[in-house]
């Protein structure tokens, strides 16, 4: 415990140097909050710029509407969940058909547009999926980030975040960071309530939210956390 401490604090310190960019890259609206929203709430407060860059806008989340109007709906409430734990730009959407992020990011030429946009951003961190979440959307998003951060060359951490897991069996020897989000766990809370129309699919997940930041606060020596696996 004494050793994770240590580690933690020594991670930290590097965190908390200001004027730094990072880059939050998932599959749909509302991911970014789940995944890692308390902790990029925790680095804009410490100066760091931070922007989200998102593949679909999530409309068959509502068939019944028609696909401009669930488009507008979610784009705003992405627009505010981002603004409230504190990125500096409105997020990109790329517009791509769940289920066919792969083969429409190349068809559209996006996957050259990612990598111009880490080369322009130059983050020193990338939060995106994991490569064994159980939802195909987020397992692409990871192998577009890593084939679009090896062609930009850009040297930076990549830092995976859960959405749908519940075990963790492929990256059990990774190389795991807890970051103590004790004083803005509350306000990933606030902006997962930014995106009203998906509360009802919401509800399966909130427990695992609140269960495994308490666990990893626990394990981390604090409160609330949010754990991160390493390339």
């Amino acid at each position: 415990m004494e050793e994770q401490k240590a580690e933690q604090k020594a991670q930290e310190a590097v965190e908390n140097k200001t004027g730094n960019n990072a880059l939050i890259i998932c599959a749909h609206p509302d991911d970014e909050v789940f995944g890692a929203g308390a902790t990029v709430a925790k680095y804009t407060r410490e100066g760091w710029k931070v922007r989200a860059i998102i593949f679909s806008y999530g409309e068959k989340s509502h068939l019944w509407l028609q696909k401009t109007v669930t488009i507008e709906m979610r784009v705003n409430e992405a627009k505010n969940a981002d603004k409230i734990i504190g990125c500096s730009e409105p997020p990109i959407f790329f517009g791509l058909e769940e289920g066919k992020f792969l083969s429409q990011l190349k068809e559209k030429g996006l996957d050259k547009k990612l990598e111009e946009v880490i080369l322009k951003e130059r983050p020193a961190k990338i939060f995106t999926h994991s490569y064994d979440d159980p939802h195909p959307d987020h397992r692409a998003v990871e192998t577009a980030v890593r084939e679009a951060v090896k062609n930009s060359g850009v040297k930076c951490e990549i830092l995976m975040f859960e959405v749908w897991n519940l075990i963790n069996l492929r990256k059990r020897d990774k190389p795991k960071i807890y970051v103590d989000v004790s004083e803005t766990f509350e306000i990933k809370m606030a902006a997962l309530r930014a995106f009203k129309s998906q509360w009802i699919s919401m509800i399966p997940l909130l427990p695992k939210v609140l269960l495994s930041t308490l666990a990893n606060g626990f394990y981390a020596g604090c409160l609330y956390a949010e754990k991160f696996y390493k390339w």
